[in-house]
């Protein structure tokens, strides 16, 4: 779940010191007082001396409360110092949950590129020229403003069929290039697999072409299948399985989505591993602790996501964005004063997914990981990648540096 350090009570209130100058003080004066009516009382001839018995028992009454004075003190710094010290360990406790992150292994891009000499997906996304434009879908009639992958299948073939061959390429193709990847592990390498797809596609038509893609990739590690969606999923694996020695393969795909107008074709890959497990290979670079947020708290995560790495003013040289409203994208703008995003320059600095290629849906959040971790590759800087969850509207946060 996320992590909200605000929500831990503040430090105790000490107790005020003791001022043992006013309490002598006073005792002093009371001794004196007690003598004076002592002495007027004896003058009237009584046997009983109590110029000694009302100082005396003036000190006795006054040691008493005085005692349980100090007590009622030390009872309270006591009580302050384990508040103080359960606190400081909680706090510790969840900075340390904060500052968890994963390995990137490998990552795969795949979305319509334009047809540019050496051009790949993220020069295509830092250059920030929109290939969005309105064209005829596969095998349809109507135009729609979007992108989508330029295989030529056959065109005898009805509409669905054309997007069930491109769906099973592109697929066959990023897992071909995942299983490359995964090379160097050990076949009995538990491999979790996050499975995340928009499409019109039927899925009783696309799932059985995952189970053939995968076998035609030869990736022989056993396959344990996990639910989830978006950075929510990285969220809750790095509560509860950080410890755990599987591997995490997240493939995300859109291909002929139910929305075309704005949409874009995409498909990503990511490989992760646990830094406390695996060791095999060399991390690429690190996938953050995402940070949720709102657009009023909007500054507020951005310097919490930035702190689970922790992030120095101005580290940060590119902010990726997918997956944003207008409303949400727009808000982005003011927030770049902070000092944490004084390093990316705008709007040169600033990517929005979306305006380049399209809406990607489920791939969005993916996508911006994967485009900020190449970017980091390319530019040797740390990067933060903002995404939206679509069911919910909120808002994820999440930095990728160098290992």
């Amino acid at each position: 779940m996320p992590i909200n350090l605000k929500i831990i009570p503040p430090a105790a209130l000490r107790p005020t010191l003791i001022h043992f100058g006013y309490w002598f003080s006073a005792l002093g004066a009371l001794v004196a007082v007690a003598a004076i009516a002592g002495l007027a009382f004896d003058r009237q001839g009584e046997s009983t001396k109590f110029l000694i018995f009302f100082p005396v028992a003036i000190m006795l009454v006054w040691s008493l409360v005085f005692v349980l004075r100090v007590l009622f003190w030390l009872f309270q710094h006591n009580h302050a110092y384990g508040w103080d010290r359960r606190r400081e360990e909680t706090l510790m406790r969840e900075t340390r949950r904060g500052r968890r992150a994963l390995q990137i292994l490998h990552i795969s891009v795949d979305i319509p590129l334009t047809e540019v000499p050496g051009q790949t997906p993220v020069t295509l996304l830092m250059e920030g020229s929109s290939i969005l434009k309105s064209q005829v879908g596969r095998g349809r009639e109507d135009y729609y403003l979007h992108t989508f992958f330029s295989i030529s299948p056959d065109y005898s073939l009805e509409p669905e069929q054309q997007d069930l061959v491109v769906f099973q390429a592109q697929l066959q193709k990023l897992l071909a290039d995942v299983a490359i990847a995964l090379a160097p592990f050990s076949p009995k390498q538990k491999l979790a697999v996050l499975f995340e797809a928009d499409t019109s596609i039927l899925p009783r038509r696309f799932i059985p072409i995952w189970h053939d893609s995968l076998t035609k990739a030869g990736i022989i590690q056993p396959i344990e299948y996990v639910d989830g969606h978006g950075a929510q999923f990285i969220d809750e694996w790095l509560d509860n399985r950080i410890n755990d020695k599987s591997l995490l393969l997240i493939i995300a795909a859109q291909v002929a989505p139910e929305i075309r107008h704005g949409s874009a074709e995409a498909m990503v890959a990511l490989l992760l591993g646990n830094r406390l497990t695996q060791n095999t290979v060399p991390p690429l670079a690190w996938l953050h602790r995402p940070e949720l947020t709102d657009l009023q708290l909007l500054e507020e995560g951005i310097a919490q996501a930035a702190d689970w790495v922790p992030l120095e003013a101005g580290q940060v040289k590119h902010l990726w964005l997918s997956g944003l409203t207008s409303e949400e994208a727009s808000a982005i703008i003011p927030a770049m004063a902070i000092p944490i995003l004084s390093g990316v320059p705008s709007p040169v600095g600033r990517h929005n997914t979306d305006l380049i290629i399209g809406r990607a849906g489920c791939v969005s959040p993916w996508l911006a990981a994967a485009a900020a971790t190449l970017s980091a590759q390319q530019t040797g800087s740390a990067q933060l990648a903002i995404s939206a969850d679509g069911g919910t509207g909120a808002l994820w946060i999440q930095a990728i540096t160098l290992a």
